[in-house]
């Protein structure tokens, strides 16, 4: 039996094959020119993306998660707590990279 494909951003994936928004920001450095997770993060809610809402901006709006470009999970703090945090699937960051003009094929980070 053959294994399946890998897609284009399988190395940048965690283990439930989601992607955390410093590992976007990185592996879109090509096209954004090297943002951080911060500038990332502030990219992703201007106009013409919305994908995380202003007024809660660590969440994606609704209509994204249930198109499947992003999920949100609870994760720990160095202090014990747990908050919400937004992670981008593979579909989610190739909609990103297409927004950014990138046509969805977006260069690896080296």
């Amino acid at each position: 039996m053959a294994a399946p494909k890998a897609g284009k951003w399988d190395d940048f994936c965690d283990c439930d094959g989601l992607i955390d928004m410093a590992t976007a920001a990185k592996a879109l450095t090509q096209i954004t020119g090297g943002l951080g997770r911060t500038r990332f993060m502030e990219l992703l809610r201007r106009d013409d993306i919305r994908l995380l809402q202003v007024q809660n901006p660590r969440l994606p709006y609704e209509c994204h998660t249930k198109a499947g470009r992003a999920e949100v999970k609870f994760v720990p703090t160095p202090n014990g707590r747990w908050v919400e945090q937004t992670f981008l699937t593979p579909k989610g960051l190739d909609w990103v990279a297409s927004k950014l003009g990138a046509g969805g094929l977006a260069n690896r980070a080296a």
